[in-house]
């Protein structure tokens, strides 16, 4: 729930886009609170910034007083959406419910961010077990032809907010890992569509 105002929103959105002239190869995409996505994205949406949301309803439309659909959120320019962030899975949304989400907004043309990652590190490597699990359920219904144009955020919950960050070299190695989890499900060529990002 930050930033508490349009008016510093906008302040930050400011400065981050003057940054961005010199950004060269990379897309990037801003998911501030929803109620923010128009007024910072303006009239005539640019490529030097894209927008996405910090959630989605698991349903499609009806009676659920206080979430937006994944068709509200393209009817304002939504381009990306994170969903199974740590702080909504500590909150009760479990991997079934991410699954669901996901495809959702894929059917309404919008990239996916699953986050997913280990609570803790063990000696006996069970972390790996774990995220293995999280992301094939997260998975779930998601077809090969699809899998592209999903991202996939690993965010391991240890680090978030913590004060030593993850080694660049673990980060590596969680990389592949998840890879070689995506060829086994979908093939080589298919798992090196996926971007993979670090968040921690």
């Amino acid at each position: 729930m930050n930033p508490d105002s349009l008016k510093n929103a906008k302040m930050l959105h400011d400065n981050i886009k003057k940054r961005l002239v010199k950004v060269k190869r990379t897309i990037p995409v801003a998911c501030p609170p929803s109620l923010y996505v128009s007024s910072l994205r303006g009239k005539t949406p640019s490529r030097k910034m894209l927008y996405g949301a910090q959630d989605v309803s698991s349903e499609k439309s009806g009676a659920h007083t206080g979430e937006l659909s994944a068709t509200m959120l393209k009817s304002i320019g939504v381009l990306y959406c994170i969903v199974g962030h740590s702080e909504r899975r500590a909150l009760g949304e479990t991997d079934a419910l991410v699954s669901k989400k996901a495809n959702l907004l894929l059917e309404q043309g919008i990239i996916p961010v699953i986050c997913i990652g280990e609570l803790t590190v063990d000696a006996r490597g069970d972390y790996l077990v774990y995220i293995k699990n999280q992301l094939i359920k997260s998975l779930e219904g998601i077809s090969v032809a699809h899998i592209g144009k999903v991202i996939i955020a690993y965010e391991p919950v240890f680090a978030v907010g913590g004060t030593e960050p993850v080694m660049s070299h673990t980060i590596h190695q969680r990389n592949i890992f998840i890879r070689k989890v995506l060829a086994d499900l979908y093939g080589k060529n298919k798992a090196f569509e996926v971007s993979i990002l670090y968040g921690g």
